[in-house]
């Protein structure tokens, strides 16, 4: 019962994970009053002071748990108790009630000046468990509540309404309701729906008024400081509803009758219960749990402090200072001894002196790294220096070289310093992990606080894992959730690698590396290209051999015998000895605690012994202002000698060898061990979606042979118009299915083409291809004139560029030849579209907002179809018309986006798609920047030439272009022209004329304070 007191007042870490093991919940909830015979027992104490006593809030107080108690225990809720209950509320009374079989609570209330009709509220106690856990924000409940004012009294204590509030106290009325096959099932798991106390029970009284509010009602906010903890039990453990609805009655009561003040009293009575909770269940608990519970109580302590600075107490100033001051004496004596954590002192003092002298002034490596950073600030200045020329351009230059082998990217740089949006910046974190992970972790340490770089991938990680959670559940973007478990097993892979070849770690080649439902995982990725397919492939093999290995994970079963810590420890000279020497110590604190019991039994014995024979002399004395107690010399040695108390002692190490040796690796562990530990949690833990679709179930189904029809089933579709392909729904359906990975032949047998999944074996034979290809290309003709079915176009698109990215390169040139056309028809239509726009004169707004829509999903269709592997993109951007393609797409894509003023409108799919075509653009710079520079920047020449109206009606244009920075994948190109500056983005399709944009007002315009007044969100063309 101790225990679970204090697992729902404090919330320690160690909960337990089902109602089954809580002493409070067990049994439908049978010993959840107990809480309020607590707060009797404190209030029984409280009494009995002098201060608390003068004090007519606290009698109300105490009257309201007295009967409470009553009421709330099922074995004395009665319908005669609560009518009598109710029929003896005198004026000044509250009677709470809380029902945890509808999860509500209602409180009544007896005014003094309206005795007959009194005053009645309800609300709903504990949130869903949907709300709990599906996201990471606080989540708050504001009081008081709708308060209503009955017509008369004795409508409360008729027999028929206090016979319904024991019914609801016992009987659940309804549950919430979900769908599983099909049916309608009530959640037992979830809790109880609230509406029959919250509405229904208020609505049932005749002649019922809305309570007009109060001057001195004061609005508060109540956080839900909820606990789920389930393990698969039939019922989760959840923090009392009970402690919650006490809390919220007392501040209702307070804040009423107190105003602002009684904001104080409250905070400080429940601090003060607090304490006498813990201080009654010390000796039972270990001290990290009364650790826990004392700072909990500290930080309300503090909290206390600055309200008391801006409120003043008045006459209730003497009981605050006097109830602080009690919480501060319970506090130091419930307080463990400092000596508890002697051992982790020796450990860290031994930790250091071996630092100490392991460190070599004399190590070269120690002043290397200061030439290295020389070296760069010349080259630095130097790029400074030449970019001058573009005086009213951003210099970027200085920033540290990203495509240096000693550079780790950041993402705070790239959305700080290089102003990237957050997709572009974890792009930029997935090339990096892919491309340089693998050189960066296995590189000479330039310095020797470099020898160790996890610590650094740690915080990379963590940064990046953050971000793209948030980024990529946002609007459920399976493109991007796959490239991110790519991401991450490949990082998980790379510190694996570097460990198993470090001859410390050697052991770790046969232990297992356990993630749940990783293999499964595979075939669910969405992987639009060959090297994805590669690298998934690559990873699959790998954590399948070592999902095999005869050891245990660096997780779990850490203290059985063949665990790693174990091992290690085991061979570690440092490790034992420190281990014998904790034991050592912890031997002489045990003999010094023998000795010290020894000798407090012997000053007990003759303590007791000297007052054997006395007798008990205790008398009153007398004088003229009243009596008091004298004790005698007898009653004074025997309370001394039953004062005395000795701590008992804990041994910090455990008894059997291995337990040891697993302890001794958690305190010494290698920080390379750590981190990787760490990393491998955090995945593993990752936050995860509410799947309110129960997609769960249907993934569960065990796989079919299916996959290997899918794309025959898609010529039969092609060849047949089965499906219309022109609404969003199939072109999701469609496009998810032919970039899903699917499931691996692991047949023993490996090959060239292994990488590639069953799902899309088809595609590795030409004459499938052919046959496809012949299909598509029929479909493009039929729709070439008609640019109304834009989603027709992203499908074939989307199609073609998944043959291209997995045939034998005997079909590349044919389906290379489909891309084009695709590409070019595309750009047909943008045009098309662009006229009807600028010649439209229907004030339809709607009308042209569609129009733009259409021009987004074209525009990212012709970006796509730069979206192939790096072995066959030379096939798709080699040549000045494919650059200027692309750049065409690109601002296509960006103008109407902006140009669009509802952007809510586009759709879900459509933003997966932009995320993709955006990759893609970053893809391809490498590409793009080589060939710009190898052509003299004609392209960019051409392409301002068509895009910019000035330069269009002169026909030509000869400026110097220059990249802006060295960075290979940052897309900003500057140049000169006549007395203009101009900038193209390649990447977000912008293009600055001296910094502002063309076409439609400038973002400083549109993002004006005045400006966002008037017009707000439109955009207007010029």
């Amino acid at each position: 019962m101790n225990e679970s007191i204090l697992n729902h007042l404090f919330l320690p870490h160690y909960l337990p994970s089902s109602v089954d093991d809580d002493y409070f919940l067990q049994n439908n909830h049978q010993y959840e009053h107990m809480i309020l015979e607590y707060m009797k027992e404190y209030f029984n104490q409280l009494e009995s002071t002098k201060e608390t006593s003068e004090l007519p809030i606290f009698s109300a107080l105490i009257n309201c748990v007295k009967h409470w108690s009553i009421l709330q225990n099922p074995q004395t809720c009665t319908e005669a108790n609560l009518q009598s209950t109710i029929m003896k509320l005198t004026p000044g009374n509250f009677l709470p009630f809380y029902f945890h079989a509808q999860n509500a609570a209602i409180l009544i209330e007896i005014e003094k000046k309206n005795v007959h009709r009194p005053l009645v509220s309800s609300w709903q106690v504990l949130l869903p468990t949907q709300e709990i856990t599906s996201s990471l924000v606080p989540h708050f409940s504001c009081f008081p509540v709708t308060t209503y004012r009955l017509n008369d009294r004795s409508q409360l204590s008729s027999l028929a309404h206090c016979e319904l509030l024991v019914d609801f106290m016992r009987n659940t009325i309804e549950y919430s309701k979900s769908y599983k096959a099909s049916r309608q099932v009530n959640e037992t798991r979830n809790l109880p729906e609230s509406y029959y106390v919250c509405q229904w029970w208020i609505q049932q009284f005749e002649g019922i008024k809305i309570k007009s509010k109060s001057n001195r009602s004061i609005q508060f906010k109540k956080k839900h400081r909820d606990q789920i903890r389930w393990n698969g039990a039939l019922l989760p453990f959840r923090r009392s509803g009970l402690w919650m609805t006490i809390k919220v009655v007392f501040h209702i009561i307070l804040t009423k009758r107190l105003g602002s003040i009684g904001i104080i009293i409250y905070k400080l009575l429940i601090t003060h219960f607090l304490t006498y909770c813990l201080s009654e269940t010390r000796s039972e608990i270990s001290i990290d749990v009364l650790i826990h519970c004392i700072r909990k109580i500290v930080r309300r302590l503090n909290k206390i402090e600055i309200l008391l600075s801006s409120i003043d107490a008045n006459d209730l100033n003497e009981w605050v200072q006097l109830t602080k001051h009690q919480i501060q004496m319970k506090i130091n004596k419930i307080l463990p001894k400092p000596n508890w954590q002697k051992s982790i002192r020796i450990y860290e003092k031994s930790k250091y002196s071996v630092l100490m002298n392991n460190f070599d002034l004399n190590n070269s490596n120690i002043y290397q790294h200061l030439f290295q950073e020389l070296k760069s600030s010349l080259k630095t200045q130097k790029l400074r220096e030449t970019s001058q020329y573009f005086s009213p351009v951003t210099n970027y230059n200085d920033r540290y070289p990203l495509n240096s082998d000693d550079c780790i990217p950041s993402i705070k740089k790239f959305t700080g310093k290089f102003n990237y949006t957050i997709g572009i910046a974890l792009t930029r974190i997935e090339i990096w992990v892919e491309s340089r992970l693998n050189q960066w972790i296995n590189r000479p340490a330039v310095s020797h606080s470099e020898k160790n770089r996890f610590e650094t991938l740690l915080h990379l990680f963590e940064d990046y894992l953050s971000e793209a959670i948030s980024h990529y559940y946002a609007i459920k973007d399976p493109i991007g959730y796959s490239r991110f478990i790519l991401t991450s097993l490949t990082i998980i892979r790379s510190m694996n690698q570097k460990l198993c070849n470090d001859p410390r770690f050697e052991r770790l080649k046969l232990h297992s590396i356990e993630i749940p439902n990783l293999m499964d995982l595979f075939k669910c990725l969405v992987l639009p290209n060959r090297d994805d397919m590669k690298r998934a492939h690559s990873l699959y093999c790998y954590f399948s051999e070592f999902s095999q290995k005869p050891y245990p994970d660096i997780l779990t079963n850490i203290n059985c015998d063949d665990a790693f810590g174990v091992y290690f420890a085991s061979h570690s000279s440092t490790m034992k000895e420190s281990l014998q020497k904790i034991r050592d110590q912890a031997e002489l604190d045990k003999q010094k605690k023998i000795q010290e019991v020894k000798q407090a039994k012997g000053i007990y014995t003759c303590l007791m012994d000297s007052i054997k024979y006395l007798s008990c002399k205790c008398t009153y004395e007398y004088n003229g202002y009243g009596s008091y107690y004298i004790t005698c010399g007898k009653c004074r040695i025997q309370k001394e000698a039953c004062d005395i108390k000795v701590n008992i002692f804990e041994c910090p190490i455990p008894s059997d060898h291995v337990g040891a040796l697993a302890v001794i690796f958690e305190l010494q562990m290698p920080i390379e061990i750590r981190i990787y530990r760490d990393i491998i949690w955090q995945f593993i833990n990752r936050p995860k979606p509410n799947l309110n679709h129960r997609m769960y179930e249907w993934l569960s189904v065990p796989p079919h042979a299916r996959h290997r029809l899918q794309w025959w089933n898609l010529l039969a579709m092609l060849e047949l118009d089965s499906l219309p392909i022109a609404e969003e729904s199939v072109a999701i359906l469609i496009i998810h299915s032919i970039l899903q990975y699917g499931p691996l032949a692991m047949d023993g047998k490996p090959s060239n083409n292994s990488w590639c999944s069953e799902a899309h074996k088809q595609l590795l034979e030409d004459n499938f291809i052919d046959e496809l290809t012949t299909r598509l290309d029929r479909r493009l003709d039929d729709c070439e004139l008609n640019w109304q079915n834009e989603l027709v176009l992203l499908v074939i698109t989307m199609i073609t560029m998944r043959m291209l990215t997995i045939c034998n390169s005997t079909r590349e040139g044919k389906v290379v030849n489909l891309a084009i056309k695709c590409r070019r028809i595309g750009e047909k239509w943008i045009d098309l579209i662009s006229e009807t726009i600028k010649f439209t004169f229907s004030p339809d707004f709607n009308e042209v907002e569609n129009l733009r829509l259409k021009l987004v999903t074209i525009g990212i269709s012709c970006i796509l179809t730069f979206s192939t592997h790096s072995d066959r993109i030379h096939c798709l951007l080699s040549s000045s018309e494919h650059v200027i393609s692309l750049l065409k797409a690109a601002t296509t894509t960006h103008d109407n986006i902006i140009l669009n003023k509802t952007q809510s409108n586009i759709s879900t799919f459509v933003r997966n798609m932009m995320r993709f075509s955006e990759r893609t653009l970053v893809m391809v710079q490498p590409i793009v920047a080589k060939f710009l520079q190898k052509t003299s920047f004609k392209s960019l020449n051409d392409f301002a030439a068509i895009y910019w109206a000035v330069i269009r009606s002169k026909g030509t244009m000869n400026g110097q272009w220059q990249k802006r920075t060295e960075d290979v994948y940052d897309g900003w190109y500057d140049c000169r022209y006549e007395s203009r500056y101009i900038s193209i983005n390649c990447i977000r399709g912008t293009f600055l004329v001296d910094g502002m944009t063309i076409g439609f007002l400038p973002e400083n315009i549109t993002t004006n304070e005045l400006f966002v007044r008037v017009f707000e969100k439109h955009i207007f063309e010029v």
